[in-house]
């Protein structure tokens, strides 16, 4: 059985629910891709989370909220003292959202120490890693180099790393950004960015600008997200049906992954992993917060 590790945060998430009231649940978005990926999974894995957390009463309910979603939680480290990082999401009426975040002391900031104690463990056996550039964000310089050196190592062994930039402005600076990502995709098999952060980050205002400075650092297979209709995959264009109703888009980008990966572990093409990437997170888009809940996902 395939070992398919997700390398990075997972934070307590306050959705907005009907009546000016919030919805308490967990999200972040390598555990949101971990929890689109185990469901939509049709091959035998083992999905698991590589993350830190605390040993307060939230942790507690965020390890037995991995557990109920058949996520392996044997490389989430508990640190006594720490606690998980929270963010509140903020959604305007045509559903796009704007995120409140209280992360500075999250346990996951720590968890390359974590790795580094563990003479990097985890990753023994490991097939498939994703990480994202927020996995990278939340770090220090120094962790950062760390664990990318870790990565380059797990990937001459054998493994197929995949990595979404996921960048976020409040997080690191433009320049900071740009230089980390870069790093980051040299480790990378598989990418799965989106247009706007590679105008934003060096200026490649199209996808085949992009996919070459991509297939320059050595990824080998891509998906690039240009909005809600239209994706390219591997130099090829592919257009795909915008959801009918926006609800929030939280975890588009994440659930895509998700659908993404199961269905190119599952055995199909880059294309046809690419149309179920896109019809989970129409689908996804449809309901408020990061992770439809399991009565609905059915």
């Amino acid at each position: 059985m395939k070992k398919l590790l997700m390398l990075g945060e997972c934070m307590v998430e306050m959705a907005a629910a009907d009546g000016g009231l919030y919805r308490q649940g967990f999200a972040g978005d390598v555990y949101n891709t971990a929890v689109y990926l185990k469901r939509s999974l049709k091959t035998p894995a083992q999905v698991g989370l590589l993350t830190a957390v605390g040993d307060d009463a939230m942790s507690e309910a965020m390890l037995a909220c991995f557990r109920a979603e058949g996520l392996d939680n044997r490389h989430c480290y508990q640190l006594p003292g720490a606690m998980p990082g929270l963010y509140l999401i903020e959604v305007d009426e045509a559903g796009e959202r704007n995120f409140l975040y209280w992360r500075s002391q999250a346990a996951a900031r720590q968890l390359v120490r974590c790795i580094e104690e563990d003479n990097g463990a985890a990753f023994s056996g490991t097939d498939l890693l994703l990480f994202s550039g927020i996995s990278l964000a939340i770090l220090s310089a120094e962790h950062r180099a760390l664990l990318l050196e870790r990565l380059k190592a797990l990937r001459a062994q054998g493994a197929t790393l995949v990595f979404d930039p996921n960048y976020r402005a409040k997080l690191w600076g433009k320049d900071e950004a740009a230089h980390w990502l870069a790093q980051a995709y040299g480790c990378a098999d598989i990418a799965l960015p989106g247009l706007e952060e590679h105008q934003l980050l060096w200026g490649q205002q199209s996808p085949e600008q992009a996919a070459d400075f991509l297939t320059g650092l050595g990824v080998k297979e891509l998906v690039i997200k240009q909005g809600p209709e239209q994706l390219f995959v591997n130099g090829q264009y592919l257009a795909v049906t915008p959801a009918e109703q926006v609800v929030d888009t939280t975890a588009a980008g994440d659930s895509f992954n998700g659908g993404y990966l199961a269905a190119r572990l599952d055995g199909h093409s880059p294309l046809e992993a690419a149309k179920q990437g896109a019809a989970l997170a129409r689908r996804v888009i449809g309901y408020r917060g990061a992770i439809i809940d399991k009565s609905q996902w059915a």
